[in-house]
C-alpha cells in the first residue's frame, strides 16, 4: 500500500532507536495516546452467556485487558491441557489454548459467534510473550503489540475497522516512547507528539474531524530533525 507518515519533533535525550516504528509493527495507552474524536464504536465480542469464560477479554480498541501483576489463569478447573470453549448461542468454537499448572501457556486462539478470529496471542507461564493480534468481527486487522514477559515492550499498532489505520506508537517496559500518532475514522490526522518514559514532552498537536488544530507543550527540549512513523495500508 501506499506510505503514510507522521513527523514529529524529538526531545532531549530521546534515543533514536525509539522513533522508527516497523510498518508491521497499542495497551492500555495507546490508551495513553490522546483520544481520537468520537469515532463510530468499532465492532465487539458479543456478551458472554454462563459459563462462557475467557482467558483474555479485549478493549474496544482490541487490546488485551491484563490482571496487573498476575499471570492468565486457564478459564477451566483442568490444570493441565487443552483447552476449548464453544459459543452456546452457535455452537462453534469460541477459544482454544494450554494450560499447565493452572496457567495459560502456548498458542491462544480466540473467535467471535460468526467464526471469524477475534485474537491471537503466546502465553508463557501465563503472560503473554511475543506478538499479539487482534481482528475486527469483519475480519479486519484491529491491533497489533509486542509483549514482553506480560508487559507491552515493542511497536503498537491500531486500525480502524474499514483497515484505515488508527494509531502507531512504541513502548519499553510498558511505558510510551518516541512519537506517537492518532488518526479518525475519517482517515484525517487526529494527533501527534512525543513521549519519553511514558510522559508526554514537548510539542504535541491535535486536529478535530474538521481539520482545526491546537497544540500543548509540555516540556523539554527539542532535539534538532523530526521523528517520522511509516505506516504500510494492509
Amino acid at each position: 500500500g501506499q506510505p503514510l507518515g507522521c513527523s514529529c519533533p524529538l526531545e532531549s535525550g530521546m534515543h533514536p532507536r525509539n522513533l522508527l516504528i516497523a510498518p508491521a509493527a497499542a495497551f492500555m495507552a495507546l490508551l495513553s495516546l490522546p483520544a481520537a474524536g468520537e469515532p463510530a464504536p468499532p465492532a465487539s465480542a458479543p456478551a458472554l452467556a454462563a459459563g462462557e469464560a475467557q482467558a483474555v477479554v479485549t478493549d474496544e480498541q482490541g487490546i488485551p485487558i491484563l490482571p496487573q501483576d498476575q499471570p492468565v489463569l486457564c478459564p477451566t478447573q483442568a490444570d493441565d491441557g487443552r483447552y476449548q470453549s464453544d459459543w452456546s448461542s452457535t455452537g462453534k468454537r469460541m477459544e482454544r489454548g494450554s494450560c499447565r499448572e493452572g496457567l495459560a501457556v502456548r498458542t491462544w486462539n480466540s473467535w467471535y459467534d460468526n467464526g471469524v478470529k477475534a485474537w491471537k496471542g503466546f502465553m508463557e507461564s501465563g503472560k503473554l510473550a511475543g506478538q499479539f493480534e487482534s481482528w475486527y468481527d469483519n475480519g479486519q486487522h484491529r491491533a497489533r503489540m509486542q509483549y514482553v514477559d506480560g508487559v507491552l515492550h515493542g511497536d503498537v499498532t491500531l486500525w480502524w475497522p474499514d483497515g484505515a489505520v488508527r494509531g502507531l506508537g512504541a513502548y519499553e517496559e510498558g511505558l510510551a516512547q518516541g512519537c506517537h500518532a492518532r488518526w479518525h475514522s475519517t482517515g484525517t490526522r487526529a494527533s501527534r507528539g512525543a513521549y519519553l518514559d511514558g510522559e508526554k514532552v514537548g510539542r504535541w498537536y491535535s486536529w478535530d474531524e474538521e481539520g482545526h488544530r491546537t497544540k500543548e507543550h509540555h516540556g523539554g527540549i527539542p532535539l534538532k530533525g523530526r521523528c517520522w512513523i511509516p505506516v504500510l495500508l494492509p
